[in-house]
């Protein structure tokens, strides 16, 4: 294991170590598991990327022409500043004489991505139904914007061998297969029939038997899920006495983010005084989306709840994070939370 962890380099390596507990053989089929995770993954995310860039494409040359890719209408007033840079490079790379297709090839997915930024929001506003034909009512360009942000990160981390044990994957994957079936239903269809990852997970090295203690044994249920469309007034029917902690939810289903029950609480209170009338405010006209302007959210991360407890103790005693989600591997819903000022192990 000293040569693998040297071939690896220890700052690959290690972290394998550290989440199996000091286990060099378990780190190890630990970070074969990854690999074979990130292998399972990269056609749905090759499925969404040229998938999501070719139904742009289309609109791009209905609206600025066959060449779109050397207009000066879209470098100096479309693209945001970073996007015409990427475009120009690509171009440079190809050269102006090569086919549009070849340049959108040369196209990363985050050029695609950030074009779901509030600076496109005209171009969405007028054209989303055209991208996305199948799109449901109410899912906004900001839904999408976070859901492909976070797929563009699993993107990048699949593309650079860096480790995803922690990522809700399947969570991701969900959404992936959504987006493309907002394009085209038939797609989606197909790329889930090929789908290889649930078969994938079910065969993560486990931990019974070593000094590990999967996070699933210490997680509080005591929790209440708030969507980012709910009131101020059902928030606060679902936050009962006992909820430690409101996980946030957004339109795509999607944890967004966390907070302490006092601190959720305390944000509901001085939303109220700012929105109130002489002190009077009806809590059903206000939705959850509203106070969460501002940096809403107390530092937290999501776990798989068979990730050890030791890895999780390992982030709150660094104080990166103070709020740990436990979520299902299969069925990528929230399992239990656990406070770092309430920790068990």
């Amino acid at each position: 294991m000293t040569s693998l962890r040297k071939s690896m380099s220890p700052e690959r390596f290690d972290p394998y170590t550290h989440k199996a507990g000091g286990d060099r053989e378990l780190a190890a089929e630990l970070y074969v598991y990854n690999s074979r995770v990130a292998e399972a993954l990269l056609h749905p995310l090759n499925l969404i990327e040229v998938t999501l860039r070719n139904s742009i494409d289309r609109v791009l040359v209905k609206l600025h022409g066959h060449d779109w890719h050397l207009s000066q209408q879209v470098s100096d007033v479309f693209l945001m500043e970073g996007g015409a840079n990427t475009l120009q490079a690509a171009v440079s790379r190809s050269g102006r004489n090569a086919l549009r297709g070849d340049i959108i090839a040369n196209l990363s997915f985050d050029f695609w991505s950030n074009m779901f930024r509030d600076h496109y929001g005209d171009f969405w506003r007028y054209h989303l139904l055209e991208v996305m034909p199948n799109l449901p009512e109410g899912v906004t360009r900001h839904d999408l914007q976070v859901s492909v942000k976070t797929i563009n990160n699993l993107r990048n981390r699949v593309a650079h061998y860096e480790p995803i044990l922690d990522m809700n994957v399947s969570g991701i994957l969900t959404n992936v297969f959504k987006i493309v079936g907002y394009i085209c239903k038939d797609t989606a269809v197909w790329g889930k029939h090929n789908a290889r990852l649930q078969a994938v997970t079910r065969t993560r090295p486990q931990t019974a038997g070593k000094s590990s203690t999967p996070l699933s044994t210490r997680l509080d249920k005591n929790f209440a899920i708030i969507s980012t469309n709910d009131s101020l007034l059902t928030a606060l029917n679902k936050l009962d006495v006992n909820s430690m902690v409101a996980v946030i939810e957004n339109d795509q289903k999607q944890i967004a983010g966390a907070a302490s029950a006092k601190t959720f609480l305390n944000q509901i209170i001085q939303c109220s005084c700012q929105n109130g009338l002489e002190g009077m405010i009806d809590l059903s006209e206000i939705s959850i989306i509203e106070i969460l302007t501002d940096k809403p959210f107390e530092p937290w991360k999501m776990f798989p709840d068979e990730v050890s407890i030791q890895t999780v103790a390992a982030e709150f005693n660094s104080k990166t994070i103070k709020i740990a989600v436990g979520y299902d591997v299969e069925s990528s819903k929230v399992s239990g939370v656990m406070l770092r000022a309430h920790r068990k192990y």
